[in-house]
């Protein structure tokens, strides 16, 4: 009777450490960039220097703004 309970322990130890081990992998961030290029004109296509420049993600509302 004791064998019987000392392979179920066992077995009871080995599928808990497998299953804690495998579940603790890592896990990564999903990270997304993008790059946007581009010049900013006036009307007569002369580069406007210092222009403020914004970009707005439309699914998070998250906006990025630099200068040129």
């Amino acid at each position: 009777m004791k064998e019987r309970w000392a392979k179920i322990l066992a077995v009871c130890v080995t599928v808990y450490i497998t299953l804690g081990t495998t579940g603790a992998a890592p896990a990564r961030a999903q990270e997304f960039r993008a790059t946007i290029v581009g010049r900013v004109t006036d009307t007569s296509g002369a580069v406007v220097p210092g222009a403020r420049v914004s970009a707005t993600n439309i699914q998070t509302g998250i906006v990025t703004r630099t200068v040129t």
